[in-house]
């Protein structure tokens, strides 16, 4: 059996090579905290000559005075351990015009770099020239979020919004919530996020691989500062093969602010009759306040926010094929006459609410000169009814989502020549699915998709215990560090993927004769429970090698303890193949060494340059594993069943044993990720700043799916050359293998071997810039281009069967699965403009566009058409010379002729690109008090918004008045192809509906 290729894995041998070169390459001595930044700079003259003894004064947003020093003999200054946000730097010294830099960024784990030039002017002087520098920053590259960017147009309060400006990560922009589709090329359950340096989770539906994630328990309001990075430097960052989010709440303040805010609004002022046919009110409310100040001056502060939002949206048609009327009053016909069940709700346009609160806190106490302690804690609590799940087409009427989110964290740290910074951290996180009463139902026929969700029910809980200590020492040009960690993970979770079964009608005319074809799966135990420590240390030293240069010099060492006792083996099996799966695997991540560097030539400052290299390893995602606990021993039974059915409450039938396993004793190695990122920067004057990056990520060791019981020779070949398990059975437009004929043991069904030989490459280039235009505008876009390949079939299908290569041997001499991976979105685009008066009560116009291209597929058959016998109803690529192009007045696809063994392309076609544009009006309310006001806000979201939904990914159909047929003696099959008209087309509209929202907010 072939397990599939995988690329050769990055060896140390890189090392050898990187090493050198960024020795040669030329770096301000890092930040050494995750969650505080700091502040250097120099200070010359107009011809360019340092200034010793400048006074140098940090202040903050508001003109207070944070800390004053002044420079080395060499101009220079610096400042370290300062709290993330937006400060000012006034620079004066004797006989010297005064300037005053303004919006100068320090970030978290970052080191910002500013210049202050100063012009020689006789007294009197009694002014102060001002001069907008935000700074070069450097550290983990990335985009960072701060101010208003935080607090304006969010459409849903939680954190993982943000993901709808940023360039850098593939947003969802089809009307689900969450954090991204995948980031560096991966899934998005591949991304870790952190709030102030301690791991949080991220969960919705662990078992749909293509669900976003959201971060419910810290909505953006409790937000100072959001960065998202394909890699972190810094060894005290975790691995994650994906990006990292790191999140820094708010801190207190010195002075008291309460800002309150309150929002509505109703579905019909979108007036978007396509995404709410049912021209449905949806009303949605948002609201709460965030309140913070001193609780004892100069030494303890306190923040404080709480939410409610209550948000309905309404759905289009659960299809569009054909004539919707029509096809909808049929189906409700049939399933009321012949079946006496009601289909009303399934087959009309459904309201998804979403209803919940969410709370932070966060206490910050200055204990001594030296020592500070941080206090958060925070959680939420919602309930979302027919919820969107998945890609596919279809609504989710009936379905329900409750969740549950808690986090405590706490930071104690001492900034002295040794320093210290502990964390520890709790959080929790559950989700609870409800299904439908009714199962997945297709008419394939149609391109219909009613009922249920196979996917459903499920019960997720996450719990982690979080510990770290970094101890760091700061002498002379070095900057030392050294730390512990460890995330203790308890992961359980209470699904089957079919569990209320999933049925395939060839037509209406079948689904009313009630033949079809049943999958359904029937656990012993239905829990898997899993506990794995992650225990890691890790030093680094930041070298200032010269003014202007700094190398950084990193390891980590980490690993997963896994359980031993829990993967129970099944005899039959055993007996039948002498394999057994009872040995826990081991987790053999090893030794993660990082390098970076920074260098800013020049006495200016404003040119910076940065880049670095590591590597990067997580360990075995707990779903994955307790997909092993779940389906070992005998406990999971799957039906498989085709002719007449009892819908929509299946008969038992005979089951066969569904088996997974973890690919051969010994084999397995956790994924790894080997990342570069390369970036310049470059600052001119008036404010523009302009960078421009790439990076490369190469992971392997990711798992790929073999089916173990997979009959050992195909029983013949298509007429376009594809080989054929088993014996093909057609029900008018479906074509399936007859139950059991394409297994090598009868008494098990798919027996998946998951197999570390995966890979991906992902390569992104990527340039941003951010421009104050006069006095009142500013404007800032940031475009990604990327390609990634990889050889992960069915990356984002939730079926394990659509996870398997239709050519487990390649084709024609090639490997068919090696190629344009699911996640590969070329282009992303995120630009904003806004327009902010002068004046104490200054008016404000927002604008935010956002554009990527559409997500790749592979030209196929309709879902559920299993056209090679091998389980797989979504795998199954046509031949490159049965491809026609998609072509009419309605298409959002298009394809490239690439042929591989005489077969299209893994995703050779793609869909249309989407995009939006948001706005937001802030008028000023003459109603205010010291620094405060209260505003009104119109807010208008996807104002102009493309056509987008679910893609007929069908370029050929069966033809229902054809017939297949095989010769007993060759073993060829005839399969009756006919070209889908309507490839291409919409099978459901999709996207965000227009949403006009007003409210009223208290800012500072």
């Amino acid at each position: 059996m072939m397990l599939g290729q995988s690329r050769r894995p990055l060896s140390l041998g890189v090392w050898v090579v990187a090493f050198p070169l960024l020795l040669l390459s030329t770096v301000t001595a890092s930040a050494q905290s995750i969650t505080a930044g700091a502040l250097t700079g120099i200070v010359i003259t107009h011809q360019g000559e340092p200034l010793d003894g400048a006074a140098v004064t940090i202040e903050d947003a508001t003109g207070g005075t944070v800390r004053e020093l002044t420079t080395r003999n060499d101009g220079t200054f610096a400042l370290r351990m300062m709290l993330p946000g937006v400060y000012r730097v006034l620079v004066e010294v004797e006989g010297y015009q005064p300037v005053r830099l303004r919006g100068v960024v320090v970030a978290a784990g970052v080191t910002t770099t500013v210049s202050a030039e100063l012009i020689e002017r006789p007294p009197p002087i009694d002014s102060v020239t001002e001069v907008i520098q935000s700074g070069v920053q450097s550290g983990s590259p990335g985009r960072v979020v701060f101010g208003r960017e935080l607090r304006i147009l969010e459409y849903q309060v939680d954190a993982s919004d943000l993901s709808r400006q940023l360039s850098g990560v593939i947003s969802p922009a089809d009307g689900r919530t969450g954090f991204a589709l995948g980031a560096n090329g991966l899934p998005a359950r591949m991304t870790r996020v952190y709030a102030d340096g301690i791991p949080e989770i991220m969960m919705r539906h662990p078992g749909v691989p293509d669900e976003p994630a959201p971060v419910w328990g810290i909505p953006r309001d409790a937000l100072a500062q959001a960065q998202v990075s394909g890699s972190g430097f810094d060894p005290e960052w975790r691995g994650a093969p994906g990006a990292t989010i790191s999140l820094i709440t708010r801190p207190g303040s010195e002075r008291l602010e309460f800002a309150p805010y309150l929002a509505g609004s109703s579905a019909k002022l979108g007036g978007n009759s396509t995404l709410n046919p049912a021209d449905s009110n949806a009303t949605s409310v948002l609201g709460g306040f965030s309140l913070r100040g001193p609780i004892k001056q100069d030494t303890a502060t306190f923040f404080l926010q709480a939410g409610y939002q209550s948000l309905q949206t309404p759905n289009p048609y659960p299809w569009v094929q054909g004539s919707e009327t029509s096809s909808r009053d049929a189906v409700q016909q049939v399933a009321q006459d012949v079946y006496g069940t009601d289909v009303t709700p399934n087959v009309s346009p459904a309201v998804t609410a979403w209803k919940g609160g969410n709370g932070v806190g966060r206490l910050d106490w200055r204990v001594s000169r030296s020592t500070q302690l941080m206090f958060r804690a925070g959680g939420s609590s919602f309930k979302e009814t027919n919820p969107l799940l998945g890609h596919e087409a279809g609504n989710q009427a009936g379905a329900s989502l409750t969740g549950r989110d808690l986090s405590a964290a706490a930071t104690l740290t001492t900034v002295t020549n040794l320093s210290n910074e502990f964390r520890i951290g709790v959080s929790l996180a559950r989700r609870e699915w409800q299904a439908s009463a009714l199962p997945e139902t297709r008419l394939v026929g149609e391109g219909i998709r009613f009922g249920g969700n196979a996917a459903l029910p499920g019960t997720f809980e996450t719990q982690l215990i979080s510990f770290s200590d970094a101890v760091q020492y700061q002498g002379g040009p070095h900057a030392l560090k050294a730390g512990v960690s460890l995330d203790h993970y308890t992961y359980k979770e209470q699904f089957t993927y079919g569990s209320t079964g999933r049925v395939l009608y060839g037509d209406l005319d079948a689904f009313s004769a009630g033949t079809g074809v049943l999958f359904q799966a029937n656990p012993g135990f239905p829990e898997a429970r899993v506990s794995a420590p992650e225990v890691a240390v890790f030093g680094q030293d930041s070298w200032q090698v010269s003014p202007g240069f700094d190398l950084l010099l990193g390891i980590r060492y980490s690993t997963q303890l896994l359980p031993t006792n829990q993967l129970v083996g099944s005899v039959p099996w055993k007996t039948l193949t002498a394999v057994s799966q009872e040995a826990a695997p081991r987790d053999r991540r090893g030794i993660q060494p990082r390098l970076g560097f920074f260098l800013s030539p020049g006495a200016n400052r404003d040119v910076t340059i940065q880049g670095g290299v590591g590597l990067y390893s997580s360990g075995i995602d707990l779903h994955e594993f307790a997909e092993l606990v779940h389906y070992s021993g005998d406990n999971v039974k799957v039906i498989r069943s085709a002719g007449s059915l009892s819908w929509p409450t299946p008969k038992p039938s005979a089951a066969a044993t569904r088996l997974t396993l973890l690919g051969l004793p010994g084999q397995f190695r956790a994924p790894r990720a080997f990342k570069g990122d390369l970036g310049l920067t470059k600052n001119f004057p008036g404010g523009l700043s302009v960078v421009f990056s790439g990076a490369y990520t190469h992971t392997d060791y990711l798992l790929r799916r073999v089916d173990a019981n997979l009959a050992p020779f195909p029983s013949g070949n298509a007429q376009d050359g594809r080989p054929v398990w088993g014996t093909l059975l057609q029900q008018g437009s479906l074509v399936t293998s007859a139950p059991g004929t394409s297994r090598r043991f009868s008494p098990f069904e798919l027996v998946s071997v998951l197999s570390p030989t995966g890979y991906s490459d992902y390569y992104a280039a990527a340039v941003a810039l951010t421009r104050p235009i006069g006095r009142y505008l500013s404007f800032s876009a940031d475009y990604t281009f990327s390609r990634t390949r990889d050889n992960l079939v069915g990356l984002l299908e939730p079926d394990a069967a659509d996870q398997l290569s239709p050519f487990p041997e390649g084709i024609g001499g090639q490997v068919w699965d090696a190629g344009i991976s699911d996640l590969d979105v070329p282009h992303r685009l995120a630009a904003g403009l806004e327009f902010r008066s002068n004046g104490a009560h200054p008016i404000s116009l927002a604008v935010r566009g956002r554009f990527r291209s559409g997500l790749p597929f592979t030209p196929g058959f309709r879902p559920g058409v299993d056209v090679n016998g091998d389980l797989g109803g979504n795998n199954d690529p046509v031949s490159l010379e049965d491809l026609p192009s998609p072509s009419g007045s309605d298409i959002h696809a298009s394809c490239q002729r690439i042929s591989v063994g005489g077969f299209a392309a893994r995703n050779s076609c793609r869909a249309s690109g989407v995009g939006s544009l948001d706005a937001r009006l802030g008028i000023p309310i003459p109603i205010a008090t010291g620094s405060s006001r209260l505003v009104l806000t119109v807010e208008a979201f996807n104002l102009i918004a493309s056509t987008t939904g679910v893609v007929d990914q069908a370029a050929l159909l069966i033809d229902p008045a054809g017939s297949l047929t095989a010769n007993p003696i060759t073993g060829a099959v005839q399969i009756p192809f006919v070209p889908n008209p309507s490839f291409g087309t919409l099978l459901r509209r999709g996207g965000e509906p227009r949403v006009l929202r007003f409210g009223l907010r208290m800012e500072y």
